[in-house]
């Protein structure tokens, strides 16, 4: 008689722990979203809340480039490089710089608002011949001359995937 009434109070405690849990958690999961601007133009803030809930049809911001993605990756020996990581994605744009050489790191909105004012420098297409894309690449980011290799991945507004590689 104990075993049952001990496992009855086990099955109904389970049943309301259960019953009980925090909600949907796709709910939470789908509420996780990119510190920079989106396309769409709304932002977010570091714990992940709207800072703005207003949306547009106007994909002018999401044009203002003409590549979705852009790696660079300046090597300068010794462990040190200069690197720039973009995505911009449906839901959001990630993006990153680091400067082994200066110590610095940014992410999220800092590093893209201190990017978005080099990616409009930048002039270049699928078409550009390479010599021309390596002199705006060194031009825009004021890379040193004394760079071991650069390495250079863009994903075009098309689609189109390039890598570059320049070495001086």
């Amino acid at each position: 008689m104990m075993r049952w009434s001990t496992f009855l109070a086990v099955s109904i405690l389970t049943v309301i722990l259960v019953g009980c849990g925090s909600g949907n958690k796709s709910d939470n999961a789908s509420n996780v979203k990119s510190n920079v601007p989106t396309s769409e133009g709304s932002a977010y803030d570091s714990t992940n809340r709207s800072t703005d809930t207003t949306k547009t049809n106007d994909n002018t911001q999401n044009k203002a480039f003409n590549f979705s993605e852009f790696k660079l990756d300046a090597d300068y020996g010794s462990n040190q490089s200069y690197e720039i990581d973009f995505e911009n994605r449906n839901n959001g744009a990630d993006a990153s710089m680091e400067d082994q050489r200066k110590n610095q790191k940014i992410e999220g909105n800092a590093a893209y608002t201190k990017l978005e004012p080099l990616f409009k420098q930048l002039k270049f297409d699928v078409n550009t011949p390479d010599a021309e894309v390596k002199k705006q690449i060194l031009k825009v980011f004021n890379l040193d001359s004394n760079y071991k290799k650069v390495e250079l991945d863009v994903k075009f507004s098309d689609g189109t995937k390039k890598k570059y590689t320049f070495t001086p």
